[in-house]
């Protein structure tokens, strides 16, 4: 065994942890987790890309075919879909498309800063 296919067997079992550390108090305790929906889309995310790295590993020790490494690359671009959805489910609150962009400041009712204190 390389030391490359060695590193990549410890960041698999790393992500592999992860995902278990995520997804565990979002199963055990999803009453008490704020942004459920997100958490979990990103536990999907995660999981995706420890699949993906698992049978790329699995590949490159010619357990299986190299075939096998184009599913791999589905996973991956599963895992970034995922955590784009995961990321608007976050920011939807937050962001606003409608409205005037323009925000009025009266700069009158200001005191202090760096400009004043000369």
């Amino acid at each position: 065994m390389t030391p490359e296919i060695a590193l990549w067997g410890v960041a698999v079992v790393a992500l592999v942890a992860l995902c278990v550390a995520f997804a565990y108090p979002l199963l055990t305790y999803s009453h008490n987790v704020l942004y459920r929906e997100g958490v979990l889309l990103f536990t999907v995310a995660l999981a995706c890309l420890s699949a993906g790295a698992l049978l790329e590993l699995l590949v490159d020790v010619r357990v299986f075919d190299v075939t096998l490494r184009v599913l791999a690359y589905v996973f991956y671009a599963a895992s970034g879909a995922v955590s784009v959805a995961a990321t608007w489910r976050f920011a939807r609150e937050f962001i606003d498309f409608g409205g005037d962009a323009h925000v009025d400041v009266e700069s009158d009712e200001y005191v202090g800063g760096f400009e004043n204190e000369r």
